[in-house]
């Protein structure tokens, strides 16, 4: 699964920090596609990247296992397909959804709207520990409602090698208008996968996670304000992450990164439709008549689609609060002297970030977002 799905246009929607997931959405649209028919398939397949629909059998099971190598410590996924409350919606629609899919199928009665907003902001509130709340609101649901998607995920990763935290101090940010202002800044030397790009007037860098296979790739423009350039650069050319990933080198670095939060909510509705998903949405001619038994009466098809995505990134991840000493960390301070060469990489201004996992021979973007500053 290599498509985009519209990442860039939402990430260049306004200059704030965001973070979105299309591989969560798409694990949503892989169960839909498996029911839909006609036009509906075809756009389904096409928007996935896939050729055929014995694609879509694999399209949880190639990620399955490392996914939930993260969620076990780093990671809380919520992936649902609410479907109106009806009788005739067919089981096999709802059965073994998450094994196979990697979301939940569940019926609700979108009659009554506050009642069906309520159910859905409190279970995404109840399994994210209040970390996520209010992703619903009073305009997503009406009577007219027949499915919609909801999904959310709250990741603080854990690194391979944790920061120390004795190490981080208030530093200068620059903020896209050259207005400065002071973070807290985490701090480092160690030998890391790193690029000087100077055909795309960026420097980058690719850390490993804590859990087997996953990484974050962090990417400063040179400019202070080229950071909206370079995303439309990638939305136009989204192969020029795969090679910049394969010409880093491991180098040694004294590498800045702000410790940060980002919680952001998206409408990825019009997005979608944007990408070619348009007759799914369409009432009456959805492709998606399998699902119920009696179409003649309840007519299935999308109304909206909602994701909220909470990221954190700190020194050390959910065990902070334990004794660093208890866990391998570089620790030669970032103030000593250090014999060789020295680079500096240092995350000081706007920035793109990704949040990659290994799958056999091929690497999935979990999460993509970008950092502007407080």
């Amino acid at each position: 699964m290599t498509a985009r799905w519209g990442e860039m246009d939402i990430l260049k929607t306004k200059q704030s920090n965001m973070v979105v997931s299309s591989l969560i959405l798409r694990l949503s649209f892989c169960k839909i596609a498996s029911e839909a028919d006609g036009q509906s398939k075809l756009e389904l397949l096409s928007a996935l990247g896939m050729k055929d629909k014995n694609m879509l059998k694999t399209c949880y099971s190639s990620v399955k296992t490392d996914l939930s190598i993260l969620t076990e410590s780093d990671l809380i996924l919520l992936n649902k397909i609410y479907v109106n409350y009806t009788s005739h919606v067919k089981s096999s629609f709802i059965t073994d959804s998450w094994q196979n899919y990697g979301v939940l199928v569940e019926k609700i009665s979108f009659k009554y709207k506050q009642a069906a907003k309520s159910f859905i902001n409190r279970w995404v509130e109840v399994n994210t520990y209040k970390r996520i709340t209010d992703i619903i609101n009073d305009n997503d649901i009406d009577e007219s409602t027949a499915m919609i998607i909801v999904n959310a995920a709250h990741m603080k990763p854990t690194w391979e090698f944790p920061f120390n935290i004795k190490y981080t101090t208030q530093k200068t940010f620059r903020l896209n208008n050259n207005t400065v202002i002071k973070i807290p800044m985490m701090t480092k030397v160690d030998q890391i996968l790193y690029l000087d790009d100077e055909l795309n007037d960026l420097e980058m860098i690719s850390m490993h996670l804590g859990a087997r296979g996953f990484s974050i790739c962090i990417i400063v423009p040179n400019s202070v304000d080229s950071l909206p350039k370079f995303l439309d650069k990638l939305s136009k050319d989204p192969d020029m992450m795969i090679r910049n990933r394969n010409n880093m080198k491991w180098t040694y670095l004294k590498v800045e990164l702000p410790r940060f939060k980002i919680k952001f909510l998206v409408d990825l509705t019009e997005y979608l439709k944007g990408i070619g998903l348009k007759s799914i949405f369409d009432l009456q001619s959805s492709g998606l008549d399998s699902i119920s038994n009696n179409n003649t009466i309840n007519k299935m098809y999308l109304n909206r689609v909602k994701q909220k995505i909470f990221f954190e990134l700190d020194e050390m991840g959910p065990y902070r609060q334990i004794n660093p000493s208890d866990y391998m960390m570089q620790d030669i301070s970032p103030n000593a002297r250090v014999s060789g060469n020295l680079k500096y990489f240092a995350a000081t201004k706007p920035f793109y970030f990704t949040i990659t996992m290994e799958t056999g021979h091929a690497v999935e973007e979990l999460f993509n977002g970008v950092y502007y500053g407080y």
